[in-house]
C-alpha cells in the first residue's frame, strides 16, 4: 500500500505526517494523535486530531491522494 499524506486544510501545505493503510476498515486511524500546523499556528492557532475516524472514513475523504484536516 502507498502512504497517504497529510496537509492542513486551511493553508494547504504538509502537516509532516502520513499514513499508510493497512487494509481493515474498521481500523482506527491516527488514534490519539494531536497536530498542530506548522506553517499557518501562529495565524489559526488551532489543535487537529481525528477522533474515532476509521480507516473507511478516512480513505473516503482523500482529494488527489492527499488527506487534508
Amino acid at each position: 500500500m502507498r502512504e497517504i499524506p497529510i496537509h492542513c486544510k486551511l493553508c494547504r501545505k504538509t502537516l509532516y505526517e502520513s499514513y499508510t493503510p493497512t487494509g481493515n476498515k474498521d481500523t482506527k486511524v491516527l488514534n490519539g494523535i494531536t497536530k498542530t500546523c506548522p506553517h499557518c499556528h501562529k495565524k489559526n492557532p488551532r489543535a487537529i486530531s481525528l477522533h474515532n475516524y476509521t480507516e473507511e472514513m478516512f480513505l473516503s475523504r482523500l482529494e488527489n491522494g492527499k488527506f487534508y484536516m
